[in-house]
C-alpha cells in the first residue's frame, strides 16, 4: 500500500515521507485523491484518479496482446518509489540503458510538450500499451517518472528495453526516450521506428 498524499510505500501507522496517517486497508482502498490529476507527478497518486484508471483500461488495442484491465493491473504493479531523488539520477540508476555494457545498439529522442506532466505520464503509458511495449517498472522522481518497458524481439532484432523519462519543467513537460538492444550492432531501423511511433502517439495525446 502507498501513501495517498505523496506516493511513498507505507510501512507503519504514518507515512515516513509526509506524515500522513495510514488509513485502514478497507478504507484506503476507497480513497480517491482530489485536485487536478493532469498536474500530478506522483505516479502512485496519479493511478488513484478514476479518470486515469478509465483511460488506461480503455487503451485502444493495436499491437498489444493484453486487455485494458490487464494493462491497468500491470501499471499498478510497476511502481517503485525513489523518494527525494531527481529524475535524472533515477535514469542513471534504474535505466538498463545506462547500466549495460558491451555490444549493443539503440537510439534516443527527446521533445518538449505543452501539456502538464501528469497528462503526459498517462499519455506515455497509453502509447506504450498501444504499441505493444509491455510495462516493466516505473521509478518515481521529484518532478516526474522514469518508465521502463520491454521492446519485444522480432525479425529485425533481439529483445531490448525502452526507457522513457517524463519530467515537468515549469508549465511544460520534457520527454526523453531511448532504446537499448544488447547483443547486436545493428537493429535495421527497429529503434527508430519504435521511437517514431511513440512520439507520434504522444503528439496526438495517445488517446
Amino acid at each position: 500500500m502507498y501513501c495517498v498524499n505523496c506516493g511513498l510505500k507505507l510501512g507503519g501507522r504514518f507515512c515516513a515521507g509526509c506524515g500522513t496517517p495510514v488509513a485502514p486497508a478497507a478504507e484506503a482502498k476507497d480513497l480517491v485523491p482530489v485536485g487536478d490529476w493532469q498536474h500530478e507527478v506522483r505516479y502512485a497518486v496519479l493511478l488513484r484518479f478514476p479518470e486515469v484508471r478509465d483511460r488506461l483500461a480503455k487503451v485502444p488495442e493495436s499491437a498489444k496482446t493484453i486487455t485494458g484491465e490487464e494493462w491497468l493491473e500491470l501499471c499498478d504493479q510497476a511502481f517503485k518509489p525513489f523518494a527525494g531523488v531527481s529524475v535524472k539520477t533515477i535514469a542513471t540508476i534504474a535505466a538498463p540503458l545506462y547500466a549495460k555494457m558491451g555490444i549493443k545498439t539503440g537510439k534516443k529522442r527527446a521533445s518538449v510538450f505543452a501539456e502538464p506532466p501528469g497528462q503526459v505520464i498517462v499519455d506515455v503509458l497509453c502509447a506504450l500499451a498501444k504499441n505493444g511495449l509491455p510495462l516493466v517498472k516505473v521509478h518515481q522522481g521529484q518532478s516526474g517518472c522514469v518508465i521502463e518497458a520491454k521492446l519485444p524481439s522480432d525479425l529485425w532484432a533481439f529483445e531490448g528495453q525502452v526507457v522513457v523519462t517524463v519530467e515537468g519543467i515549469g508549465e511544460e513537460t520534457k520527454v526523453e526516450a531511448a532504446t537499448n538492444i544488447p547483443g547486436q550492432l545493428f537493429d535495421w531501423g527497429k529503434s527508430t521506428r519504435c521511437l517514431e511511433k511513440l512520439f507520434d502517439n504522444l503528439g496526438t495525446k495517445a488517446a
